[in-house]
């Protein structure tokens, strides 16, 4: 009885290595990275890792560069290029002949300094190639461009622009389907230098901007007035309105407007 025992007990022991050792070698084969998973994006023969570049948030006195990978699955080689780029932005794809199911990478460098604008973007950069199916690609470069404020000292801080509001939220309440709406907002600077407002922008092609002044002494007001069109809409709706300014210790304010819109 013993010795039945014993035999099964091994039989059950090598069962379950065999068991682990099938699912291991599973496993391994499962997890082997394919093309697709290295390369899942396509444009024509050209497979890319991803088919933008996120330069994230960046500031006015910085310089970023990053990279994406891409892999030539034409059968013959494949010549790639950048032309007409912005100033602030250099792109090169390396290498620039690249063979047939060779892989390279493309190589993006931003330079915030010359952006000479704030606040998020979408560069839609042609990539030229003799790409038999897509020779003109396309690959998007997004950022936030962010004003760089130096160390400051309390004097500094002192006397820095300081933006203020009249109000920061405005619904109108109840309003009719089609109806159009103005609000104004007053903005101010209460600091002690010149307040520079660089950018205004709405989250939505429906509501217009006009900013009277783009700088604001100290003390000195403006008026952003907001035109809001509320067509073929009904229920709740509000929209943003991004403030980008000189004021280092505010310098990305967000406003918002609102309404219920009724038939």
């Amino acid at each position: 009885m013993l010795k039945n025992l014993f035999h099964t007990s091994l039989l059950i022991l090598f069962l379950g290595l065999y068991s682990i050792a099938a699912t291991a070698q599973r496993v391994m084969v499962e997890g082997t990275p394919t093309m697709k998973d290295d390369f899942p994006k396509k444009i024509g023969n050209l497979r890319l890792s991803v088919n933008f570049i996120g330069m994230r948030k960046i500031k006015t006195n910085e310089t970023k560069t990053d990279s994406i990978k891409i892999m030539n699955t034409w059968n013959q080689k494949m010549i790639l290029s950048f032309q007409h780029l912005p100033a602030y932005l250099s792109m090169k794809a390396i290498p620039s002949e690249l063979e047939p199911n060779k892989t390279g990478i493309i190589i993006c460098t931003f330079d915030g300094s010359k952006r000479n604008d704030w606040g998020y973007f979408i560069d839609k950069v042609q990539l030229t190639t003799n790409d038999s199916l897509i020779p003109k690609k396309v690959i998007s470069v997004t950022s936030t461009v962010e004003e760089y404020f130096p160390p400051m000292t309390s004097d500094d801080s002192a006397t820095a622009p300081r933006i203020k509001f009249s109000e920061e939220k405005f619904d109108w309440g109840k309003i009719k389907s089609y109806d159009k709406k103005n609000h104004d907002f007053i903005i101010t600077n209460e600091g002690k230098k010149p307040l520079a407002l660089h950018r205004a922008k709405s989250n939505s092609s429906s509501t217009a901007l006009h900013l009277e002044k783009t700088i604001l002494q100290p003390g000195e007001n403006t008026k952003l007035s907001v035109d809001y069109d509320c067509s073929e809409q009904t229920g709740n709706d509000s929209r943003t309105i991004t403030i980008i300014s000189s004021d280092p210790f505010r310098p990305v304010v967000t406003l918002t407007v609102a309404c219920e819109i009724e038939r």
